[in-house]
């Protein structure tokens, strides 16, 4: 029930790496925002990783958590772009991210979390965490 396609955030990173920025923005530790990072971050525990320290999906989030998640993350102070894919790879050179004026990279990165999101809200979908995890699908006999 997540939204089929990916974006790549950051190098094996984890979603409570967006910790401290949000803090900076204003979020304090109990603000709901962490937790939803939490469930991104820890849910996945259930199923656990593919293999290696950090591959496999870590968390999600179901369509309703997504929606709320969403209207949290639209409070704050973030790059914004057109709702896609493509504009998101337009950040991208090399295989390095740019920064847009004053944003710094982790700021980018909630951006595209954000992003990723509202368009998941869009088709009633929920969003997963997942580092290095296979989105193809094989057809079985």
């Amino acid at each position: 029930q997540c939204l089929g396609a990916g974006q790549f955030l950051g190098r094996s990173i984890s979603p409570l790496w967006y910790a401290d920025t949000l803090l900076a923005a204003g979020c304090g530790a109990e603000h709901p925002l962490l937790e939803f990072l939490q469930k991104l971050g820890y849910r996945g525990f259930v199923v656990g990783y593919q293999f290696a320290n950090s591959d496999g999906i870590h968390g999600w989030l179901t369509a309703e958590e997504t929606q709320v998640f969403f209207t949290y993350l639209q409070d704050l102070d973030l790059p914004q772009f057109e709702p896609s894919f493509a504009a998101m790879d337009r950040f991208r050179s090399d295989w390095n991210y740019l920064e847009p004026g004053a944003y710094s990279f982790e700021q980018v990165s909630l951006a595209f979390l954000r992003t990723v999101t509202g368009m998941a809200v869009a088709q009633s979908r929920g969003v997963l965490w997942g580092n290095d995890v296979s989105t193809y699908l094989k057809d079985l006999p």
